[in-house]
């Protein structure tokens, strides 16, 4: 008796585990859980594609009409890239290991931001800590600068990235 009541539960546990998992295509697909779209493949890269360990693109598909559009493709490449608004407030601490071209070097990420927007963080340069060994030695004295800027509901960027952070220091 026991032994079929706890066969019955572990089926409706994987038919529960299946019916979530069986639209899961690829990493393109839109996920629905309980009318929730999901609008991005994933939320945070590192531009790495390291023989398919690290998936790279970011694929934004549109709710109402499943559209899809890439954000940033297979080679860490920030499709249709808007720019960058370039200001002393961070062009001034420029190191040796920024990156301000168009592709992920470092991390990526994005965020609801309100009803009409996302918003995209790229940090094009990282704090100097993040080249130090166990030991401390290797780091920079290089502060992190992180640039912004938003993505509408379409999918496309609605201007240029600009200054987010440099350091401790805010500026949205």
């Amino acid at each position: 008796m026991l032994y079929e009541l706890l066969k019955k539960c572990i089926s409706k546990i994987k038919d529960k585990i299946s019916s979530l998992t069986s639209s899961k295509q690829d990493s393109q697909t839109v996920y629905l859980k309980e009318n929730l779209t999901v609008p991005f493949s994933q939320r945070v890269t590192f531009g790495r594609n390291i023989d398919g360990y690290e998936v790279a693109e970011i694929i934004f598909t549109n709710a109402k009409t499943g559209e899809k559009k890439e954000i940033v493709n297979h080679k860490a490449a920030i499709v249709n890239f808007p720019g960058v608004m370039e200001d002393k407030r961070w062009t001034d601490f420029l190191g040796k290991n920024c990156f301000a071209d168009e592709y992920v070097h470092y991390r990526t990420s994005i965020e609801d931001y309100d009803d009409e927007k996302y918003i995209i963080y790229w940090c094009i340069q990282p704090d100097g800590r993040y080249w130090e060994d166990e030991d401390g030695f290797g780091g920079t004295s290089d502060c992190e600068i992180t640039l912004y800027t938003f993505i509408d509901k379409e999918g496309n960027f609605t201007g240029p990235f600009q200054v987010y952070n440099v350091g401790p220091k805010y500026f949205l």
